[in-house]
């Protein structure tokens, strides 16, 4: 094989491109000094079918550009081309499989929130769920068969612990940092809207007020417990306030609603409702403006 030290250039480096930007930390750590290895064996068979030229880095012989001859393809030569290239390919995902893979998937979005039962998904690789511990640092865990529920009520972040059995022993897989939040306040809404225009006929044929968790995909729930309405046509108030006392309109709210024309403004105001945790809450108001 001929060796020549005079082709410095951008190759089988980790990183730089020279030969005084080499150093300790640009290898592969010992599994790229296999992987050198085992590249210098296979290009020594290829003799004088190619030209093949080297940098040194702390002593250690490391291919650095590899320049075909214009010669005539063989089928051995694809082959040793194949085997280059099957030993980088190799190497590389050598590197990347250090270490157990898991995952920890919130169902539903990915942060978790207060006071409610957050549903998880969680597997370790190569790892069967009846193995696997589980633990956080912000609240409690429940579950069996990959599938748990986090619940907390304080904190800003929680770290999910993940752990397997091995001989009666607990060994450490990994662990998922998540950020925590309160829930939001739900939105008041009446038929597909909370509030701007509305057509006539639409607005008339809705029967309560309900409260929304909007972008929210655990299922919870906030009533409504009472609410007035006003209804204005022009500079003329036409019902000043409607009292209602439950979610579900009322009749006295069916029957000024069924009168309602192009142009009037709706207000659906001081709605009060409870939040999931009972928590009694002042809603924001909700104001319509009717079109035909």
């Amino acid at each position: 094989m001929d060796v020549r030290a005079t082709c410095i250039q951008q190759g089988f480096y980790a990183s730089g491109a020279g030969r005084n930007s080499m150093g300790s930390s640009s290898l592969l750590g010992s599994g790229g000094l296999t992987f050198y290895y085992q590249l210098l064996f296979i290009l020594s068979e290829i003799k004088i079918k190619n030209e093949v030229t080297v940098g040194w880095a702390e002593g250690i012989l490391i291919p650095t550009c590899i320049k075909p001859r214009p010669l005539p393809a063989t089928h051995n030569d694809i082959l040793l081309q194949m085997k280059i290239i099957w030993t980088i390919l190799f190497s590389i995902i050598s590197f990347s499989s250090v270490g157990q893979r898991f995952s920890v998937s919130p169902d539903k979005m990915n942060i978790l929130y207060q006071d409610v039962d957050n549903p998880l998904t969680i597997t370790v690789e190569n790892c069967p769920c009846s193995q696997m511990i589980v633990k956080t640092d912000n609240g409690k865990i429940e579950g069996e068969n990959c599938s748990y529920y986090f619940h907390t009520d304080s904190g800003w972040k929680a770290n999910i612990l993940i752990y397997k059995r091995v001989k009666q022993k607990l060994v450490k897989v990994g662990q998922s940092t998540f950020r925590v939040k309160s829930i939001p306040y739900p939105v008041p809404k009446v038929g597909p809207s909370a509030g701007g225009n509305i057509k006539a006929i639409v607005l008339k044929n809705q029967q309560f007020i309900r409260a929304d968790y909007d972008d929210f995909e655990i299922d919870i729930f906030s009533p409504i417990d009472s609410f007035t309405v006003s209804i204005i046509r022009g500079d003329t108030c036409v019902y000043n306030q409607i009292n209602n006392r439950t979610s579900a309109f009322s009749k006295e709210l069916v029957n000024a609603l069924s009168a309602i024309k192009e142009g009037d403004t709706v207000i659906f105001k001081n709605i009060f409702g409870r939040r999931y945790n009972g928590e009694a809450i002042k809603l924001q108001p909700l104001i319509f403006c009717v079109t035909d």
